[in-house]
């Protein structure tokens, strides 16, 4: 169980946090140099600012509402035997719904905490009810169709998922890209796989159509080689905060959690 409701990046573990903010935290440890060190770099490596809500917030917050944690476990007690996909599906949507219903609880110190935390991290204060609402929408998609079929299929009940979310400040940058050390479409260790997009990341590794502008790279001959044109619809650009889903499944053996759960700027991109 959390100590507290948001955690510096200091406090990150495998205990509260996902991958995504454990990896951020290793990443600063290896980019913590001497000043003497950083100046051999050709230029500065920046990192995110970031903090996380940790695992089991969600349910914490659902026991502080009686009524919706009675219709919620009730729908996690059913939902795993169901057969049929259309009352799957329904189900998955009320329990959606019910987290969507929760309230902030001024009254309680834990989410009083949190508040003053989220405030103090840079998230004005007259716009917490909008980061508030985006917290809820990560912890919502818990219980996306695809994701709880997957958590299905590799015999993980959905009760034993528990999300953190990753809050960081957005950088509105012109492209996003993720580099695969190993390339995953032939798993040649000598190749390196990219695929890039036009702004924000999630175009990328969320459900959005389209394809993204791929290409490898030969480490042993330098040559590159290009696999696939962009043709995504749009690109995404947004300020302010990023709240990202960062569960404990995503990383099992056999899971691949990437792109299942969903992540969401405080305001609309």
């Amino acid at each position: 169980m959390f100590k507290k409701l948001l955690l510096s990046m200091d406090e990150f573990s495998e205990k509260h946090s996902g991958a995504k903010s454990n990896n951020l935290r290793h990443l600063r440890e290896k980019l913590d140099w001497s000043e003497q060190s950083a100046a051999m770099l050709d230029q500065a490596i920046k990192l995110p600012d970031s903090v996380c809500i940790p695992f089991q917030a969600a349910e914490y917050t659902i026991g502080l509402h009686t009524a919706i944690q009675t219709k919620y476990k009730a729908l996690l007690s059913k939902i795993s035997s169901v057969k049929s996909v259309k009352k799957m599906n329904k189900m998955l949507y009320q329990c959606k719904e019910l987290i969507m219903s929760l309230e902030f609880k001024a009254s309680d110190e834990h989410h009083r905490f949190l508040k003053e935390q989220l405030v103090k991290f840079g998230v004005p204060l007259s716009e917490f009810a909008e980061a508030w609402t985006a917290i809820k929408k990560v912890w919502a998609s818990k219980f996306n169709e695809r994701a709880f079929l997957a958590t299905q299929k590799l015999g993980v009940r959905i009760d034993q998922i528990y999300m953190a979310v990753l809050v960081q400040k957005v950088i509105p940058a012109e492209y996003a890209f993720v580099i695969h050390t190993t390339n995953p479409t032939n798993q040649k260790d000598n190749e390196v796989y990219c695929e890039a997009c036009v702004g924000l990341g999630e175009a990328l590794v969320s459900d959005m159509p389209g394809q993204a502008l791929s290409f490898s790279y030969d480490k042993l001959t330098k040559e590159t080689g290009l696999n696939s044109y962009p043709n995504k619809p749009m690109g995404l650009t947004a300020q302010g905060f990023m709240f990202r889903s960062d569960s404990n499944s995503e990383d099992l053996p056999g899971f691949a959690g990437a792109g299942l759960f969903d992540s969401y700027t405080m305001h609309e991109p």
